[in-house]
């Protein structure tokens, strides 16, 4: 009598552990809706410190409460993902989410926004950037302006300080009448020559002299005063580009994203 009650006890709990497998497979299994899953998690896990009382980076999720609300903010989730996967967010001081909550935003981000756009993409005809823009990004990068002291003999246009808008041609206001609607004026080959003769002065500059005190803060470490850059170790080229990546990519990035970015 024992036996067979120690028998249907472990086929009961057997049953039971199968059920549980079998729901939590379904769920993960089944595809993912924002108000019904994803919704709990930012409210349980993000939204003191993302939400009305409290906005850290910008990020509010309060006002995100629909799928159509989610589906407007494809970057954020994007970079949502990233450091949710990291285990960057939530912060150690909070209660980590849970493997399964991780699968699941994964697999909601994927089957909702990362998907649909990929499976669909539109047609990308590349433009080229205008003199202002090249400008803007060179010293969004740099963070500094490229000056005509840095190569006299390209100067193209009397009284402009600036070297890229020198080296660069002033384009004409485009069909919707703005000089950066630059969709009608093709990358030419001198146009790239003188992007790469523009990125190249930035980089010198980045490594001369008067830059010093930049460029350590960029490496984290003190150089010697004879120091060139052709003796740039690999750890103080990897502390220079997790510093621009970024910047180039003009959202926070995670270490695993960098990483990737870093690896040979």
């Amino acid at each position: 009598m024992e036996t067979l009650r120690k028998k249907h006890f472990f086929k009961s709990g057997l049953f039971t552990v199968l059920i549980l497998v079998h729901t939590a497979s379904d769920r993960l299994n089944a595809r993912v809706q924002f108000e019904e899953t994803i919704l709990p998690i930012l409210q349980a896990s993000c939204i003191k410190c993302h939400g009305k009382e409290k906005i850290k980076g910008e990020v509010d999720f309060s006002k995100i409460t629909t799928q159509v609300d989610a589906d407007s903010q494809f970057e954020l989730w994007e970079t949502v993902t990233e450091v949710i996967m990291a285990n960057e967010m939530p912060p150690e001081d909070n209660p980590p989410l849970s493997a399964e909550e991780k699968k699941l935003v994964l697999k909601w981000y994927e089957e909702q926004l990362k998907t649909p756009i990929e499976a669909k993409p539109g047609i990308y005809k590349p433009r080229r950037l205008s003199g202002p823009e090249y400008r803007n990004t060179l010293r969004s990068l740099f963070g500094f302006d490229l000056e005509v002291a840095i190569a006299q003999a390209q100067q193209t246009v009397t009284g402009e300080k600036s070297l890229v808008l020198k080296l660069l041609p002033k384009d004409p206001p485009g069909e919707s009448g703005f000089i950066n609607d630059t969709n009608s004026s093709p990358i030419s080959p001198v146009i790239l020559e003188q992007y790469a003769f523009l990125a190249n002065a930035a980089l010198e500059k980045l490594f001369a002299p008067k830059q010093r005190a930049e460029l350590e803060a960029m490496m984290q470490t003190n150089l010697p005063e004879n120091w060139k850059p052709t003796e740039i170790t690999q750890d103080q080229a990897q502390s220079i580009i997790k510093k621009f990546t970024p910047r180039a990519m003009r959202r926070h990035t995670s270490e695993v994203n960098i990483n990737n970015i870093l690896k040979p």
